[in-house]
């Protein structure tokens, strides 16, 4: 509530008033532009999950330290999203706003984000692979020795999510939603 108070003050007082009346004949076509968004989300979401579930039903479902273990480096990578998710959000006024005649714009910004959820995010994944021992034992101790090799493999991941957060706002905010549910998919 208190975030809501802030948006509708800051938007009032820099942008541009709210309307506070609701116009239903609207929702339809919003609903349906949102629909594909919603749905590649939902993709992604269940992607990020499906491991761990996959894992599950192999282990057999009697011993469940390899999916803690998994769960653990899982954790770490998880911890890199925030940054991909800043970079893109600082993005989306640039894919928003340069317009389909300008796609020399658009694409120089796409290529920006590109090179900077790489650059910030490489020496991550590089961390996770070089220094996957160290890291676990400092954060997890010995007991979780296992998670050293996941954390190696998903130590690649810290990049391709950080593109795939890119993609994720530029499709959608260019008009492309069906795209990135076709990427995530």
């Amino acid at each position: 509530l208190l975030g809501l108070a802030f948006t509708a003050v800051g938007l009032r007082r820099w942008v541009v008033p709210l309307r506070w009346d609701v116009d239903r004949r609207r929702w339809a076509a919003l609903v349906r532009a949102g629909i594909p968004i919603g749905l590649a989300y939902l993709t992604f979401t269940l992607l990020l999950r499906l491991d761990t579930v996959l894992l599950g039903v192999i282990a057999g479902g009697e011993d469940s330290s390899e999916v803690g273990v998994y769960g653990a480096a899982f954790r770490l990578l998880e911890g890199t999203f925030f940054v991909s998710a800043a970079i893109a959000s600082a993005m989306l006024p640039w894919f928003a706003v340069s317009g389909g005649e300008d796609r020399r714009r658009t694409s120089t910004g796409f290529e920006l984000g590109l090179k900077l959820a790489s650059g910030v995010l490489m020496p991550v994944g590089i961390a996770f692979i070089a220094l996957a021992e160290p890291i676990v034992d400092l954060l997890y101790g010995e007991s979780y020795e296992e998670a050293v090799l996941p954390l190696r493999l998903l130590g690649v991941a810290a990049v391709t999510f950080g593109v795939n957060n890119v993609i994720a706002t530029a499709l959608p905010a260019r008009d492309l939603p069906q795209r990135f549910l076709r990427i995530a998919a």
